[in-house]
């Protein structure tokens, strides 16, 4: 009368590729190349059945799936403070070695040393359903509900690692050539003598964002079959189902603009918004507006209504001929 249903499911796959960039660091070994790049799936379900009644059965089920994908680079979670970093530059996720690049290095046009930016994600899916099914005279009836919760958890690295737009830090020829004032390339110089010297042209830190979503989904519905002739069921039906909107757990999500609160610019005093005229010398004052951010009693960025989620089903099959159903 009862039947309990276990499975299990892990996949896991790795796998690594050459990478000629430099430096290959922090604990890793091998020569260049990346680390390993991982990316698992667990999953697994639990199915029960229970026969309540000869014409009553019930079936819960619950499961779900954990995918984690990490691409570590070289040089991932280096302590910046023992390069003389500090500030915030130190609490910026996954801190990555520093990317440089050269100009006109060793005569070439230039040189670019950095490890690339680390990316983890971990993702994760809860399905959970029961469906309560009863027969009686001409009827089957079959009642349930769902309720599934999905989470996404991508960060990828900030600060100084080179992520696709260039190094943070850039080295030029302008400061090591003959004439310094002229910037000519002309005049030579070396980028990689600008770094040994600690002269950078540019230094840029990148303030990536390590957000953590999740929405939800409810769906419940109550149907029938009924069987009207032997030759006639008619199905009817109706299905509510509601998807959440998408939330942060740090409250990171934007909740539009304010057009009236003081912008974190303002240098000087604040004025009106009618009002507001920044003067032709001096630093800018009374620039008004800026974004708002959702917090913890209001972690939505939009609501959406319950009221508006019922779906009627109707529908027929007739059995026209004894080869042919129409439905």
């Amino acid at each position: 009368r009862n039947k309990l249903t276990v499975a299990y499911m892990p996949y896991v796959w790795k796998a690594s590729r050459a990478n000629q960039d430099y430096p290959y660091v922090n604990g890793y070994s091998g020569g260049p190349g990346y680390p390993k790049t991982s990316r698992k799936q667990f999953g697994g379900i639990i199915d029960y059945t229970k026969v309540i009644t000869p014409s009553m059965v019930l079936d819960a089920r619950a499961g779900g799936f954990y995918h984690p994908f990490i691409i570590p680079r070289p040089g991932d979670h280096l302590d910046l403070a023992q390069f003389g970093f500090s500030g915030n530059t130190l609490t910026f996720p996954h801190p990555n070695f520093p990317a440089v690049s050269a100009a006109n290095a060793f005569g070439s046009s230039e040189t670019v040393l950095n490890s690339g930016a680390s990316y983890y994600e971990y993702s994760a899916i809860d399905d959970n359903t029961a469906v309560l099914s009863k027969t009686f005279q001409r009827h089957a009836l079959k009642t349930g509900f769902e309720f599934m919760m999905i989470r996404d958890d991508p960060s990828q690295a900030g600060g100084y690692a080179f992520a696709g737009n260039g190094s943070p830090f850039a080295f030029n020829t302008q400061l090591t050539n003959n004439l310094p004032t002229s910037g000519a390339a002309s005049n030579g110089g070396d980028g990689v003598a600008s770094m040994l010297l600690g002269y950078p042209t540019s230094a840029t830190a990148n303030i990536v964002p390590a957000p953590a979503y999740e929405w939800n989904y409810w769906a419940g519905f109550v149907q029938d079959d009924w069987r009207i002739t032997k030759n006639l069921v008619l199905n009817l039906g109706v299905r509510w189902d509601y998807n959440s909107p998408l939330t942060e757990r740090h409250n990171q999500l934007n909740l539009g603009f304010d057009f009236s609160s003081l912008n974190p610019m303002n240098q000087g005093a604040a004025c009106s918004a009618a009002q507001c005229t920044p003067p032709t010398t001096g630093a800018p004052q009374g620039y008004h507006g800026g974004l708002l951010f959702v917090s913890p009693p209001n972690r939505k960025y939009y609501q959406s209504e319950f009221a508006d989620r019922w779906q009627p089903r109707i529908g027929a099959a007739w059995h026209v001929f004894p080869n042919t159903v129409l439905r």
